[in-house]
């Protein structure tokens, strides 16, 4: 395959962000189509007035449990943060009656230097107050971004990821993305 027409972005040393679709190592997945199509979603930190843009990978075995394609906006805004021990607990609390399901989606690309820029800014603020950054999608629906840091302490994590240098998507949700089997 010809590589040299794609010039590779400056990725964070300690975050390798796969290209899933150009590593032969990586795991079987796909990035996630946002509500609007397209597969770009931009988080936007208000507390750092950051902006970066990615995608949100689903490993296989993830997407064959739930369908999140056209489930998420493009436009993923915070709405506050957590320390590690109360998302344990909002997680726990909300998916111990099976009421809310949890879907775990992987930060897979990001494409210029300024979002690199941000997305530093972003991690290794929130990293450094050890915070999980939230996001309120609708009533029934949150996101939280755990990073590397904090993958090993984010219980709904294990077992479910396939790198520790990443940042994950996790979604929380009420509504229905369950496939049928």
């Amino acid at each position: 395959s010809n590589t040299s027409s794609r010039s590779p972005s400056p990725l964070p040393a300690l975050h390798k962000i796969s290209r899933s679709s150009s590593d032969n190592n990586v795991l079987q997945g796909y990035n996630v189509a946002a509500k609007t199509g397209g597969d770009r979603f931009y988080v936007s930190i208000g507390l750092l007035n950051v902006t970066f843009s990615t995608c949100l990978f689903i490993q296989e075995k993830e997407s064959k449990k739930y369908n999140l394609d056209n489930f998420l906006p493009n436009v993923l805004a915070d709405k506050g943060r957590l320390p590690i021990e109360e998302f344990n607990k909002f997680i726990f609390n909300k998916t111990k009656h099976g009421k809310s399901t949890v879907a775990v989606l992987k930060l897979s690309s990001i494409f210029s230097e300024d979002d690199v820029a941000a997305y530093k800014k972003f991690y290794k603020e929130y990293e450094a107050k050890k915070r999980i950054a939230m996001f309120s999608i609708r009533e029934e629906t949150k996101l939280f971004l755990v990073t590397p840091k904090f993958i090993s302490a984010a219980k709904c994590l294990n077992g479910r990821i396939s790198s520790r240098t990443s940042t994950y998507a996790v979604v929380l949700t009420k509504e229905n993305v369950r496939r049928e089997l």
